[in-house]
């Protein structure tokens, strides 16, 4: 198999102009909770040892200590700002740090781009593919599955806190299998591997605490490590799946709903069995699915149950995917409502800022 030292070593040393690219491609794209240096603007005087440590880096398959040390923030995501749960860890790293790493993301995508190693069902945090292309996927399909008076049930399955929960030792493992060895595979592990970081709220900091699970959110390397983890669920599962970013949404297709059913409850049996190995623990409570039909034929039956891991999974009418409320006769009507609901609130804001 073709192995990711051979491309690593065979790019060494990167161009400056590719440097300067990432120079300026992180100035537009830095949060601004991590502000620049005045002397970042002077691309002449930072591309030679930039360019010089990076290609340190690639040789060596160390990743600088003191460009892993994180600052975690709590970012608020849904609902009640009270509540502790709907806050999650977003980690700011120095622009040094982003660097770095973005020199070995852009080896890492060509290398998985040129053999072909992503899922072609998996649509987050990869160049070219969007939520819309996601959506325009399932839509096509469901939709076929209809004039060909097929059900198609969708499983909506929240993976609690994934990031966070991702496993070294298993990424190592699967990033091999994919032939990311040797200098490569060392160069990650020194990536991950004794990382520090402290939780900052407003003027107040916490100690310094070695990080020994996950992939740091709001890193460069952190998004595709995470989609390296679960590359393999879709040929596990052997059913239309649509993972974007952490959620997980898998498609089963069948004539009658007791069949369908059957058919799902076995894809939630390897579901189980995929999760635990991988040590993962879905929020049961906001996992749910929904049976898509044709209003011609709706399915009434209240009695059908969908059991995952022993535990009973809602069936909703309706639930936002993807950003957009989909219905279970596939009907706009509420995603309609929701966005007119939105611009009236946007217009009535900008009419009180024109007093």
């Amino acid at each position: 198999m073709t192995t990711l030292q051979l491309v690593l070593l065979n790019q060494l040393p990167p161009l400056k102009q590719d440097i300067l690219y990432i120079l300026c491609e992180l100035k537009q794209h830095v949060v601004m909770m991590v502000p620049l240096p005045p002397w970042y603007n002077d691309k002449n005087l930072l591309l030679l040892p930039i360019t010089h440590l990076i290609n340190c880096m690639l040789s060596t398959g160390i990743f600088p200590e003191l460009l892993k040390i994180t600052k975690a923030v709590p970012v608020h995501k849904k609902s009640d700002r009270l509540c502790v749960n709907n806050y999650g860890p977003m980690a700011l790293l120095s622009v040094f740090s982003k660097m770095f790493q973005k020199a070995i993301l852009s080896r890492l995508e060509n290398f998985f781009s040129k053999c072909n190693l992503s899922t072609e069902s998996r649509s987050g945090y990869r160049r070219g593919k969007s939520c819309m292309q996601a959506l325009v996927y399932i839509s096509d399909y469901v939709r076929q599955n209809i004039e060909s008076r097929k059900l198609t049930l969708g499983l909506f399955v929240d993976l609690s806190k994934a990031f966070d929960l991702i496993n070294h030792k298993i990424l190592y493992r699967k990033l091999e299998r994919c032939g990311v060895r040797g200098l490569p595979l060392r160069l990650l592990q020194s990536f991950l591997c004794d990382r520090n970081q402290f939780v900052a709220l407003d003027k107040s900091k916490s100690s310094m605490q070695l990080v020994t699970l996950g992939v740091p959110q709001g890193s460069i390397l952190g998004p595709f490590l995470f989609v390296a983890y679960i590359n393999d669920l879709p040929d596990f599962l052997q059913q239309k799946t649509v993972v974007y970013a952490d959620d997980t949404n898998i498609f089963v297709d069948a004539p009658p709903h007791r069949e369908i059913m059957e058919k799902a409850s076995l894809v939630t049996g390897l579901l189980s069995r995929w999760t635990s190995a991988n040590k993962f623990t879905p929020n049961y409570s906001k996992t749910c699915y929904i049976i898509f039909s044709s209003r011609q034929r709706p399915v009434f039956d209240a009695n059908l149950q969908l059991e995952f891991a022993d535990n009973t999974i809602a069936r909703a009418q309706s639930m936002k995917f993807l950003g957009v409320y989909i219905h279970k006769q596939f009907d706009w009507t509420i995603h309609i409502n929701h966005v007119r609901s939105q611009m009236a609130r946007g217009i009535f804001l900008l009419h009180r800022l024109r007093r």
